[in-house]
């Protein structure tokens, strides 16, 4: 907006940073409101609204159409990299399970071959107790199984053949879908078959006679 006084004119522009490179010009720049005055004759042309940048620049906001564009382009990076990530926890977890399965049948068979006979089917905390010299490292039913519930021992003379057994109180703790995964990484898929075995809320691991 312009008006003229005693041959003065006098406007309002907006301008973006430093306000002190305000000078008149060609319409362009927008920002921040500043009232000038400057001496032009009658006859000269005004160009309101302009400032040269020099070291400031000017900074346009996004629009409505690139802020939906990120939005889906983070979305469709999301539903790409999380079930990923899901997968490879699951992996994780399935693989340190079976390394502590073959880690209880390791102890298990050094116990035989130094007595002729399996452990007994005892209190599980006697069990403990029985194995854990053989363990090379961290005896694993000192710990909750990677993918939910304990590890328990069954042997004779109550269980026939020999097994290692994953239980739990709690179905949401070591649920069927967590077996069958464990069953198809470690053996048949097939849980009514081959060395891992499920029945209630336990999941088996048969590892002698």
């Amino acid at each position: 907006m312009w008006s003229y006084r005693n041959g003065m004119a006098t406007g309002f522009v907006t301008v973006w940073g430093d306000c002190a490179s305000c000078e008149i010009g060609p319409i362009g720049w927008g920002g921040c409101v500043l009232i000038f005055q400057r001496s032009v004759p009658i006859s000269g042309t005004i160009y309101p609204g302009y400032i040269y940048p020099g070291e400031s620049h000017m900074r346009q906001a996004f629009t409505l159409i690139e802020v939906i564009i990120v939005i889906v382009v983070i979305g469709i990076l999301a539903a790409a990299v999380i079930p990923k990530a899901i997968n490879a926890q699951q992996e994780t977890a399935l693989a340190a399970t079976v390394a502590d399965l073959k880690a209880i049948e390791n102890a298990v068979s050094l116990y035989y071959s130094e007595y002729g006979a399996y452990p007994r089917d005892v209190n599980r905390r006697e069990v403990v107790d029985v194995l854990d010299p053989y363990f090379k490292s961290e005896n694993p039913f000192s710990k909750t199984a990677p993918i939910g519930g304990i590890y328990d021992y069954e042997g004779p003379p109550n269980w026939s053949p020999v097994q290692i057994s994953i239980r739990s109180e709690n179905s949401s703790n070591h649920s069927e879908d967590k077996a069958i995964e464990l069953d198809a990484y470690m053996d048949n898929g097939d849980l009514s078959s081959g060395t891992v075995r499920r029945s209630g809320n336990r999941t088996y691991y048969i590892i002698g006679k």
